[in-house]
């Protein structure tokens, strides 16, 4: 999430503060989006790697059929 630089207020720094205190508690929704939100991005970096993996493959494969003809 992009925080812009205005809302960066005494008041919002607080809150940060006392959330990493624990003083706040998080909601339910909010522990579920943050599960979610990782969820996907692990996902994302997954699917990343495995078709960067699939090229590469492809690649070596296509250069070793080259040679040996």
């Amino acid at each position: 999430m992009f925080i812009p630089l205005r809302a960066m207020i005494p008041g919002y720094i607080r809150l940060l503060q006392s959330r990493s205190a624990g003083k706040m508690t998080l909601n339910n929704t909010d522990t579920l989006m943050h599960g979610t939100a990782l969820f996907l991005g692990v996902l994302g970096f997954s699917m990343s790697y495995y078709s960067t993996r699939q090229m590469q493959l492809q690649q070596k494969s296509l250069t070793n059929f080259k040679t040996s003809t």
